[in-house]
């Protein structure tokens, strides 16, 4: 999915800030990050988990992250932060927003189930490696859960298939507009990334307007999605690449 920038801790009065439980990062984490979850990239309004980025209680055999440092804090929604559980957070078994490049990895998928879901798989072009961390990242987040249940708890298919529905309906409001004599290329372009900021789901945003530089290029500014790393973006083109530490 979109990825973030680790960021440098909070600081009160010319020092690192600290806190007594881990949730007081909560609001911090909000202004680096914004009200999405790191992983599905869902908007949130509410139940935005403080989420250890390595687990505070791992799988035996495993090391335990630190309970209350920054730099093992991210923002989650529920389902992803139950679904990861205390499974090992490592770059080398999944893709993670905060080391690799997911816009490079996963795509958009329909289900056979409902017409109305949208699941997250992986793009066809990766090597037989690449595929098989794909697969494992989605299978450990259940990114192609549907949840049928009359009692539903997970509703991000639902959610991502409306977001779906926002990122088609500001294409034809694009294509209008520069139909317009007095059509402003910059202005439509923050106009688009402004109405995907309420839906999230970046990566329907981004692979909807891969050819438009101009909505690219506000879809990975910080005053519309905060704490993106933009050293996996073009600087001329805007378009997604290698995290050069972190390759995919």
């Amino acid at each position: 999915m979109r990825p973030i920038d680790k960021g440098s801790c909070p600081q009160v009065n010319g020092t690192d800030k600290t806190v007594a439980a881990y949730t007081d990062w909560r609001a911090d984490l909000i202004s680096r990050i914004g009200y999405y979850c790191v992983y599905c990239n869902m908007a949130l309004s509410h139940q935005l988990h403080v989420e250890h980025a390595v687990p505070k209680n791992p799988m035996p055999g495993q090391p335990a992250g630190n309970l209350l440092a920054w730099e093992n804090m991210l923002l989650a929604c529920e389902k992803c932060n139950n679904a990861k559980s205390n499974k090992p957070s490592d770059e080398t078994i999944h893709y993670l927003p905060e080391y690799q490049n997911g816009l490079l990895v996963f795509e958009a998928a329909t289900t056979a189930t409902r017409t109305d879901a949208l699941i997250v798989g992986h793009r066809e072009t990766l090597n037989a490696a690449q595929q098989t961390k794909a697969k494992a990242t989605i299978a450990d987040f259940e990114w192609e859960n549907v949840d049928t249940r009359g009692a539903v708890v997970d509703i991000r298919w639902f959610k991502r298939y409306n977001a779906r529905i926002e990122v088609l309906a500001a294409r034809k409001m694009l294509e209008m507009a520069k139909g317009s004599p007095t059509y402003n290329a910059d202005r439509a372009g923050k106009l688009v990334a402004i109405q995907s900021s309420g839906s999230g789901f970046f990566m329907l945003w981004f692979h909807e307007f891969a050819n438009e530089p101009d909505v690219l290029k506000w879809l990975i500014h910080p005053d519309v999605f905060p704490g993106v790393r933009q050293s996996c973006f073009d600087a001329t083109t805007f378009s997604p690449i290698d995290n050069p530490a972190y390759p995919i």
